[in-house]
């Protein structure tokens, strides 16, 4: 519930900038320990855009899934 709601306030936080979330960014947030995830998600947060807001969100919507080192956002068809 804690991380739930750190991924949340960093959501609330993030305003529009000119950085694009690289594959990298998005591997630190969703693979390994949690706090090396919460670094990752510290770090994202700092220079935000649209993508990494959306990926945050999805990330607290349990819409993330990882196999071995892939990451994948699972979408459905509700809109």
């Amino acid at each position: 519930m804690m991380i739930r709601t750190l991924l949340l306030s960093a959501v609330i936080l993030l305003s529009a900038g000119a950085h694009a979330l690289t594959p990298e960014e998005v591997k630190g947030m969703a693979l390994g320990e949690t706090e090396t995830r919460v670094d990752a998600l510290v770090k994202a947060s700092a220079v935000p855009d649209e993508k990494t807001a959306a990926f945050i969100q999805a990330m607290a919507d349990d819409a993330v899934k990882t196999a071995g080192d892939k990451v994948f956002v699972i979408l459905d068809d509700k809109g």
